[in-house]
């Protein structure tokens, strides 16, 4: 059995003090905070991960143990697909790949093994493979934030598309811009937009930052669920009468009421300068209403994103070769708009039918009775909403989609609606 979220690391250098006690360490720390759990050479429980990352370094000497690891790391990759990636630290790829200096040392030690030329292949595929070389330009923490990330998306290819190349850079900037204090950041956008995915990224990101952390997914729920006095003590137990003098990230995911937020961070007394505060909802002016100091609008996948995760869902592979999934392909993510909830639910469930012509049926057929996890998420947006924005939307859905506003505004109001008020709020509530 495979586990999903588990990476084997290799290091064939322990003697190395910085590789060690500085480099291995954070690489492992910055995989932790991305939820994937780290087998080390102690470990003999490879065959349980996903994937492997070898490191190599200016005084590696191998042993014929970890020479034979090669062998096995590549038949695992030929045969179970098993991810393999290598980091050149200190020494350069092409060093490792011509056996110069020390590299050479444990091939001429074994050179009467029957085995010598299996492990030159090996070793041969794995440093022709995508992998990194350190700089002296670059910090470890700067390197292994890169590999963790890399290896992540390499993992879990269908997660988060376009978070870490486009939307968490954004997030990055404008917290960094903040005065110092009291940081927060509103993250907002339509159901199934991903503004859940992207906070965990940036909580995932930072969360090595602060004393304390606290990531409340689905928050409206848990609270009415739990309360306000079980929901903090369950959080945070450990700090009497909860005084944070500590640095904290709190993260809640999913706020539906703006007076529910205000109480849960109003029971903390008191954040230390340098603390951290993200909400996200599908309601702008809720972000408005607990004083975020800024919000970030949460956009679709442009086409590349949008092509890569539908493909990857209906079909399991890129589709550029073939000219009828090609245009089915283009037909449903003209159709989502960049959603990603959207794309991933319909390719799974276009998925199930062999031929082109039977999935376009199916995306027909899907046009008319969306996947119900789809009318879900629409749903929580849509019952808050007052009697007046309820009927402009189901009006503009079913008559208006595509005219123009004013033009529309004027039909509504000549209707007995308010749209200047109506629209505006559907617009605040990403429908």
């Amino acid at each position: 059995m495979e586990f999903r979220n588990m990476v084997k690391l290799i290091n064939f250098d322990s003697s190395e003090e910085t590789l060690r006690c500085s480099f291995v360490p954070h690489l492992s720390a910055a995989f932790g905070r991305k939820g994937i759990s780290v087998l080390t050479d102690k470990h003999d429980q490879s065959y349980k991960s996903i994937a492997s990352v070898l490191i190599f370094s200016e005084n590696y000497v191998s042993s014929k143990e970890s020479l034979d690891e090669f062998i096995k790391t590549i038949q695992r990759r030929h045969e179970k697909g098993h991810i393999v990636t290598a980091i050149f630290y200190g020494v350069s790829r092409s060093n490792v790949q011509e056996l110069l200096g020390n590299f050479s040392k444990a091939f001429l030690e074994h050179r009467a093994s029957d085995q010598v030329s299996q492990w030159r292949n090996a070793l041969a595929e794995i440093t022709s493979l995508p992998g990194y070389e350190t700089s002296n330009n670059q910090s470890d923490y700067e390197s292994v934030e890169k590999i963790a990330r890399d290896l992540y998306e390499k993992i879990f290819p269908n997660e988060r598309i376009g978070i870490y190349s486009r939307m968490l850079p954004d997030i990055e900037n404008l917290i960094h811009k903040q005065q110092w204090g009291v940081r927060s950041i509103g993250i907002w956008g339509m159901p199934g937009i991903g503004k859940t995915k992207l906070a965990k990224a940036v909580f995932d990101q930072m969360s090595g930052d602060y004393e304390v952390t606290c990531f409340l997914q689905n928050f409206h729920e848990t609270f009415h669920k739990k309360g306000l006095n079980g929901l903090v003590q369950e959080q945070f137990k450990n700090f009497p009468n909860q005084t944070l003098q500590q640095r904290v990230l709190v993260v809640l995911d999913d706020v539906k009421n703006h007076l529910d937020a205000e109480s849960f961070l109003g029971g903390l007394v008191l954040f230390s300068p340098g603390s951290l505060i993200i909400i996200t909802s599908s309601d702008k002016q809720v972000l408005s209403q607990c004083g975020v100091n800024q919000i970030y609008k949460v956009e679709g996948l442009n086409k590349h994103e949008a092509q890569q995760l539908f493909s990857s869902c209906a079909f399991g592979k890129d589709v550029k070769g073939n000219n009828l999934l090609t245009e089915l392909s283009m037909k449903v993510i003209e159709y989502a708009n960049g959603n990603p909830l959207a794309l991933q639910l319909y390719g799974e469930k276009m998925s199930s039918q062999k031929q082109p012509n039977q999935k376009e049926t199916l995306f027909l057929k899907l046009k008319q009775a969306p996947p119900q996890r789809i009318v879900e998420v629409v749903k929580s947006s849509y019952f808050p909403l007052s009697d007046n924005e309820k009927n402009i939307l189901v009006y503009i859905a079913f008559f208006f989609t595509g005219e123009h506003v004013d033009y529309v505004s004027t039909l509504l109001q000549d209707l007995g609606f308010f749209p200047d008020i109506g629209i505006n709020r559907l617009v605040e509530s990403s429908l």
